[in-house]
């Protein structure tokens, strides 16, 4: 398994070749090859930095020499005109990477900044908010640091991570003759204590059906705040150790509404996919 600097590595190696930053024209025509300059990156807003580890890649990847200085720690909150990172190096590297550099401070930057917001609104009441798979491809690693980096938590990585079985699953397995309760007692019987299993139901006879299973997540999809009010309840009742998550129609507008009504974990793909840019700008010296 790759590690997380590795991963960030890769898609870094990808970004600067999809550029030509080793082929720059401009910078490799005009500038003297041991010319040295310094980059300061600076915020143009108020924002929770995010990437700084990525930036320090980027010019890694251009010139071994480089130097990068992170004037703030990572997910720090800034103010705009703040500096948050200074780079030198070989003025060619500094000019061919800038741009690079500045696409992941900004992107990592807008999503921890959307986490942040949002666990603003529920960080009294104890819940787990959760991203999902619902991720920019090849950037999933990416966003999904940025997500802790604003104070939020990853759910499943990939597939491969956890069971989880959702209304698709449930169709596929009905038209092989096999029943909503016993798929899932299959992979509990075949899962537990190995991977997580998380079950999504869509409704409250449903999760009375198979809430007496082990499994160790029950998704409520797209419950209202009276039902998941319910579902809680009806959790309780039985003495199931499972956690209720809720997920579906979440918005940082109704996210606290939705913790209020007592569930353990709650997901949306707004993390990832719902977030806004954050502006930034190079001044070389």
């Amino acid at each position: 398994m790759m590690s997380e600097e590795s991963e960030f590595r890769a898609v870094v190696k990808a970004a600067l070749f999809e550029d030509r930053a080793k082929n720059d024209l401009t910078s490799g025509f005009l500038v003297p090859a041991d010319l040295q300059m310094e980059l300061r990156l600076i915020a143009e807003e108020d924002a929770v930095v995010c990437g700084l580890p990525v930036v320090k890649i980027v010019f890694e990847e251009l010139d071994a020499y480089s130097k990068c200085r992170f004037d703030v720690i990572e997910g720090a909150e800034v103010k705009a005109d703040d500096v948050v990172a200074t780079i030198g190096g070989r003025a060619r590297a500094l000019l061919s990477g800038e741009r690079t550099a500045l696409n992941f401070l900004s992107l990592m930057s807008g999503c921890a900044t959307n986490a942040r917001a949002v666990i603003r609104e529920v960080i009294d009441l104890g819940v787990t908010v959760l991203d999902t798979r619902k991720t920019t491809p090849l950037l999933r690693s990416i966003e999904k640091y940025a997500v802790r980096a604003g104070g939020a938590t990853n759910h499943r990585m990939h597939l491969a991570d956890a069971v989880m079985l959702k209304d698709n699953h449930f169709l596929a397995t009905s038209k092989a003759g096999v029943s909503f309760r016993e798929t899932l007692e299959r992979a509990v019987k075949e899962f537990s204590g190995d991977k997580e299993i998380v079950c999504e139901v869509d409704s409250i006879a449903q999760l009375s059906s198979v809430i007496d299973l082990p499994a160790d997540v029950f998704l409520l999809d797209n419950f209202s705040a009276l039902d998941l009010r319910a579902a809680v309840k009806l959790r309780d009742a039985r003495k199931s150790s499972s956690l209720l998550e809720s997920s579906g129609g979440v918005t940082i507008e109704n996210i606290r509404d939705v913790a209020l009504a007592g569930v353990d974990r709650i997901s949306l793909g707004a993390l990832t996919s719902a977030y806004r840019r954050i502006s930034f700008k190079a001044e070389f010296q």
